[in-house]
């Protein structure tokens, strides 16, 4: 049975694991995207090019696998806000939709086709609003009481 409860739960764990890799992500993608504003391509050699581009495809590699596991997060935490209510249900369910979006959008792995490239939209604009929307949830209930 998955512990959702204190700090040392099995949730808790994962939720923090799946963070912690998505802010390396997220530091990892913005830096190498980031050289081709402070680098001119024309003074770098063929090297220095194809490195980049390299990296470049390493960083949505990346993105992708922490993508994954990030969205699982959010179907995690969504699931367990369900049984134990510790946000509304219509934010718990819009990060199940969120979660649902990634499964779909893994067929685009397989190939190009439009539903997968919808899940892939739903998926990373859900991540980065979702957690917006859990903070404006969990002021809500502070407010409340």
């Amino acid at each position: 049975m998955l512990q959702a409860e204190g700090p040392g739960g099995t949730a808790s764990r994962y939720v923090l694991g799946a963070g912690t890799l998505a802010a390396v992500q997220m530091v990892f993608f913005h830096a190498v995207y980031a050289v081709w504003l402070f680098v001119d391509p024309a003074a770098l050699g063929d090297t220095e090019v194809r490195a980049l581009y390299a990296a470049g495809l390493f960083a949505d590699a990346f993105g992708s696998l922490a993508l994954v596991v990030t969205c699982s997060m959010v179907g995690l935490v969504s699931w367990l806000a369900l049984g134990h209510r510790f946000l509304s249900r219509p934010v718990a369910v819009l990060g199940l939709l969120v979660a649902a979006g990634e499964l779909v959008s893994l067929g685009q792995l397989l190939g190009e086709n439009p539903v997968s490239s919808t899940g892939m939209y739903v998926a990373i604009f859900g991540w980065f609003l979702w957690p917006a929307v859990v903070g404006v949830d969990l002021g809500i209930r502070l407010r409340r009481r």
